[in-house]
Parts: structure tokens; sequence; C-alpha cells
């Protein structure tokens, strides 16, 4: 997998001194994910028979009874090799890693190779001021749908860009019964005095005030818009002052082009994220391995608050048991 490098330190110590106004600390307003949770959201909890398995995965001397692991030598594959486009090749031979990859996801945030990789990635590519935590998941579009669930009950209301990714609104918010409320945008984004008008004219009704937002901040489906940082400083702000989450779906953050070439920009220069700017723990930022490597292993990450974080894998482990070991095994080991 790739190592974390020279260019993601870069990266990470210019957005360390670049775009976090001082002003904004008098608004920190760490958020109470007791307050945001659905009814689901507050119940759930972690599946105790899966609780049971990753608290012993891999502990001497254990002869598990319970979860139906097979045991490895009764796997059929002894080792795992891909050619690759460029004349390498993913040669995966160790005994533990091959049966790692044939097992069920045995650990709670994931493969543990590769999720000290998505954790430190992360770090480095955003040093959120905030306390986040990363999980290995089975892709935006299922992270997604369960962190509505966990946040919204039907008939809530949950903002998003005026043109937004159609999937979310016909494969999730419609058929959950909640209700989108479009906000206004232009080549630069959101724009924040449409947000603020669109959140206060809903409190106006009496009814629960919006608290999630739901964006793409780069690369924006269907405009191709991508929001410039000043903007976001606003929309963090004025979702600080009440209260809203942050869905940050953001999977082509690294499929971007400086103007006028044809040359991508590597890890420099993407600029910041609201993860980035998030002191509150408001932001649920959705990662993915989709756009820039293979979009059918269905792997990604998330970022959140620990709170939010550990109701996102109490359901993922409930849903899916976890992401793919075989996919999880086979793209760590994949060469730089």
């Amino acid at each position: 997998m790739v190592q974390l490098g020279k260019s993601q330190k870069m990266a990470s110590a210019a957005r360390s001194e670049v775009g976090r106004p001082t002003k904004r600390a008098k608004h920190n307003h760490n958020v109470d994910f007791s307050k945001h949770f659905s009814v689901e959201g507050r119940s759930r909890q972690y599946p105790s028979l899966r609780k049971i398995i990753c608290q012993f995965s891999g502990a001497d001397n254990v002869v598990p009874m319970h979860g139906g692991l097979p045991p490895s030598d009764s796997f059929p594959l002894s080792s795992m090799l891909l050619r690759l486009r460029n004349g390498q090749s993913v040669d995966i031979v160790d005994d533990k890693k091959v049966a790692s990859a044939q097992q069920y996801c045995t650990t709670v945030q994931g493969y543990p190779a590769l999720h000290t990789w998505c954790e430190g990635h992360m770090k480095a590519m955003h040093s959120p001021p905030g306390q986040h935590e990363v999980l290995l998941s089975n892709g935006s579009n299922h992270t997604f749908e369960m962190v509505c669930e966990l946040l919204l009950d039907r008939g809530d209301y949950i903002l998003t860009e005026e043109y937004t990714y159609p999937s979310v609104i016909e494969s999730v918010i419609i058929p959950k019964g909640y209700n989108a409320l479009g906000v206004k945008l232009d080549q630069d984004g959101i724009l924040p005095d449409s947000l603020l008008e669109v959140v206060m004219a809903h409190k106006a009704t009496g009814r629960r005030s919006p608290h999630v937002l739901y964006t793409v901040p780069t690369g924006q489906n269907p405009t191709g818009m991508v929001t410039a940082l000043e903007r976001k400083q606003k929309i963090y702000q004025i979702c600080s002052e009440h209260d809203i989450v942050i869905i940050e779906d953001d999977p082509y953050y690294y499929l971007q082009y400086s103007l006028g070439t044809a040359e991508a920009q590597g890890l420099d220069g993407l600029g910041q994220t609201y993860l980035s700017m998030d002191i509150d723990g408001r932001v649920v930022r959705l990662d993915s391995f989709s756009k820039f490597l293979l979009p059918g292993m269905r792997l990604g990450w998330v970022t959140a608050h620990p709170d939010m974080l550990q109701k996102i894998c109490f359901a993922l482990h409930a849903s899916t048991m976890g992401p793919c070991s075989y996919t999880q095994v086979t793209l760590f080991n994949m060469p730089s």
C-alpha cells in the first residue's frame, strides 16, 4: 500500500497554516450526538455475538465455539496472485494474510493494517482539530444510508444542494421517508445566505429544525462545482451556530486537476476540507477507493467523532458484518 510520503506531509503542513481563522474559535460548539440520533440511532448497539468474535479474534489458546467461523485450514486458497496493468503484481503468500482474506472480518474497525494506513492518511491530509476516528466501510453509498438511518427519522428534513446526486434522493431520501430541503449554489458551492434562509424559514414553521446537511464539495454531482474555502468556512460557521451535522461526501477529492494543465495535482494543493476545520466534531466525512482505484471492491472509509463512528460501526457490523476481507487484504498489499 502507498506509504505516507513527503507529498502528504507537505500537504498536511500547508493545511495547518491556511484557512483556519482564529475568530471561529468562539463558535466552538462541541456536538452532542445524543441530540441528533434517530430512534434507530439511539437504540443501535453492537451485536453481542459480533462483540465476542471481535474481542477474542486472534487470541491464543482459544477454541472458538461461537459465530460459525470456519477453521483457516478449510479455506480453498493457499496464495493469491494478481497481475497489474503496469507489469507489477500482487503476490500474497503469507499464511496469515491469505487466511485473513478468506475469513469473516473479525476486527471492529476493519483489516488492522489497512485501517492503520487510512487513519494515518486521514491525519496527514486533513489534520482535523477535533476528535475523529476512522472506520473502513463498504463504500460511500452504503455508509451514507447508514448515517441517515442513525440521524433521521421518517418525516425528518435533510439539507442538500438544490441539485444533488440522484441516487441520494431516489435510493435513500424518498424510500426512507425523509424530506429534502434544497439550498441554492453557484460555481463556488453552496450559497451561505441561502443555507441560512432555508434553516431559519424552516425553524419558523415550528417543526424540528433541519440538523443534517449533505454536500459533495468537490466535483459536485451533477454540477461539477468545487466549493471554495471561504464558502466552506462560512457554511461551517452556520452549521456550528445552528447545530447541523455535515455529511461531507468527497469521492472526487483526489481527482482534481490544476487549471490549464492535464496533469493531476497529486496530494499537494487539493484544498482544505470540512473535516480539516471541524473543531466541533460535527463532520462525517465519506471517502472511497472507488474513484481512484477499483469501484468493484466496494471499499472506503468514514471519519467522524467517536460517538458517531461507534454507531456507524454498530450498524455496519449488523448489516454486512464489516467490509469484504478479501478486498481489504488485496488492496493493502498492492505495490506503491
